[in-house]
Parts: structure tokens; sequence; C-alpha cells
């Protein structure tokens, strides 16, 4: 077999097809070389990228944490602050039924009094009205009487003073009066 000539020994490319192929390897290695760092960096950053994205996530579940505790104090802050004016709205009610109360208890013993008072002027009223009466009465009763004397005939006089209220001539002492003039002011004895 005869093997053509050409094939065995390789010819050698003209410097300028030398050249081209060189710079068109040399580019060839620049793109993949520029590829694998780019590739590099790809994954670089996408590592980079992740945990970014952790640690932001991290830092959004810190501040969820931070604001739900936030919530959580101004929640139980709102609480007590609810506690006291329930329980000061509470003593305040105590306070006014008190006061309430005591104002009832007040009015009800001044309406007490006001018609105690009014009973006992009512009733010195009508004792007055009953005395009026009896007086008239007695003296209707000497009047009564003096016209029946009358009427019998009997001379009519203011009755006798009782012996008690009577006061004898030497038990009563001599006025002043009586002593110097020798006659009495309030006319004959």
């Amino acid at each position: 077999m005869a093997v053509p000539e050409k094939e065995m020994f390789p010819v050698k490319p003209s410097h300028k097809k030398y050249r081209a192929a060189l710079k068109k390897e040399k580019r060839k290695k620049r793109r993949q070389e520029l590829a694998r760092l780019r590739d590099s960096e790809l994954s670089q950053n996408e590592e980079e990228e992740e945990e970014e994205d952790a640690f932001i996530e991290e830092k959004q579940r810190e501040e969820e944490k931070l604001l739900e505790r936030e919530r959580q104090k101004l929640h139980e802050e709102w609480l007590l602050r609810e506690q006291k004016a329930q329980e000061e709205f509470r003593i305040k009610k105590e306070k006014e039924e008190a006061a309430r109360k005591w104002q009832e208890e007040q009015e009800r013993k001044l309406k007490e009094e006001w018609e105690e008072q009014q009973r006992k002027e009512k009733e010195e009223e009508e004792q007055k009205l009953q005395e009026k009466r009896e007086r008239e009465e007695a003296v209707q009763k000497m009047l009564d009487q003096a016209e029946n004397e009358l009427e019998n005939g009997t001379t009519w006089q203011n009755p006798e003073p009782p012996t008690e209220l009577r006061v004898m001539e030497k038990d009563r002492a001599n006025c002043p009066f009586y002593s110097k003039t020798g006659a009495c002011r309030f006319g004959d004895r």
C-alpha cells in the first residue's frame, strides 16, 4: 500500500496561517478562562447572594421577633392601663354610690325632721285651740251661771279669791313710799 507523501509528513503551514491559528487558540483560551472566571464569580456571587439572603432572612426573623416582643409589651402595658382605668372607674362608681346614699339619707333625715316639726306644730296648734275652746267654754259657763243667777234674782259679784292667795294686812310689809308719805301710791288699801 502506498501512502501518499502528503499525509506522511505534515505540511508546515505558512507563517500567516500559523499566526492566525495561534491567535485563534489564544482567544479560545482567553474566552475559556473568562468563562471559568465568570462561572467562579457566578458561583461565588450565588454563594454570596445565598449568604446575603440567609442573613436578610435572619435579620427579618430577628426584626419580627423584636416587633412581636414590642407588640406584646405594648399589649401588656395597654392591659395594665385598662385594668387601672377599670379600677379607677369602679372606685369612682363606689364613691358616687356612697355619696348618693349619703345624700338620700340626709334628705330622708331632713324630711323626717320636717314632718316631726310639722306634727309638733300641728299638735301645739291643736293644743292651743283646745285650750282656747276650754277657756271659751269656761267663760261661757261662767256667763251662763251669772245669767242664771241674775234670772233667779240674786245679785252678782266677783267670786272671792282663793284664801291661799289672800295676803293679810299684817303679813304685808309696808312699802317705803307708804312709810314716808302715809299714802299708798296704788290707792286705798
